[in-house]
């Protein structure tokens, strides 16, 4: 009956891990055969890029972590990563030989730190991602505003600013996205959304929505950035001041059990040692 359940554990992520590239295949395969039947394309004329995916322009580590959060966020995703644990816990117990863990124990065991594992990983990138947004967000927005001030307009000082800046920064990566949606035809109202869209942050949806309202009332446009770079460099102020007067808190425990002991250690051990050996030149003297 245990060779059943292995064998059975065996098989799941194979047969998980088929269904899932075979339903992918037949999803795009309708996709496709749909939009060909309804709007053939020319030859020489390439599909339409959509900038609305998340995975635009993302190489490398950050296209891996966008498709792998994307699968993860399915049930199927749970299941194929618990059964790839729940796999590798098999193996470690067939090659090492844990003698006192149950094999379905350990399986169960390696698969939900498995997959605690890589959740950790994914929402750790997030919000690193996130903050790093929030963080430079004030600095191009000033940077906007100067190059707006020189005389330019809004689209020129931005193309300027990503320029300058690169698209290494996920927040320029951004703006260079709305950029080119720009350029393909899309309103500045419909590329500010998809940027909004794209960054997933507060911060961002604030400017956003204050610059739509700034073009419907005819506001000025510098104004509106300023104010919300001033704004935004308070609240990072604030929060950065908070951190700091958290930092004794979190010393307590470092300085108790990692710096104490040697301070008394070196302070009060030669003492103690002399004390020690004159109590015991009186007892043998006695």
């Amino acid at each position: 009956m245990d060779n059943f359940w292995l064998y059975l554990l065996l098989l799941i992520p194979g047969v998980l891990v088929v269904w899932f590239i075979r339903a992918r295949m037949i999803k795009r395969n309708f996709r496709e055969r749909l939009f060909f039947g309804i709007q053939p394309l020319e030859e020489d004329e390439p599909p339409e890029i959509s900038l609305s995916s998340g995975d635009y322009g993302l190489e490398g580590v950050d296209r891996a972590i966008f498709f792998l959060s994307k699968f993860l966020s399915t049930p199927i995703g749970y299941i194929v990563l618990f059964a790839l644990g729940a796999f590798i816990g098999f193996l470690l117990k067939l090659i090492f030989g844990f003698e006192k863990f149950n094999t379905l124990l350990l399986a169960a065991l390696i698969g939900v730190l498995l997959f605690s594992m890589v959740n950790i990983f994914i929402n750790r990138s997030k919000r690193k991602r996130s903050q790093r947004i929030r963080y430079e967000l004030p600095n191009a927005l000033q940077s906007i505003v100067a190059v707006m001030e020189s005389g330019l307009a809004f689209e020129s000082a931005l193309q300027h600013v990503v320029r300058e800046s690169g698209v290494s920064h996920p927040l320029y990566f951004d703006l260079q996205v709305m950029m080119d949606a720009m350029q393909q035809g899309r309103r500045r109202n419909d590329a500010l959304k998809l940027w909004a869209t794209r960054a997933n942050e507060r911060t961002v949806t604030d400017v956003v929505a204050a610059m739509i309202q700034a073009d419907q009332t005819g506001a000025a446009l510098g104004s509106v950035l300023r104010h919300h770079a001033t704004s935004q460099l308070k609240e990072i102020e604030a929060e950065l001041l908070k951190k700091a007067e958290r930092i004794p808190i979190y010393m307590i425990f470092p300085m108790m059990f990692c710096i104490l002991p040697p301070i008394m250690i070196v302070a009060v051990g030669p003492s103690a040692i002399r004390i020690v050996r004159m109590f015991q030149a009186i007892m043998s003297k006695a």
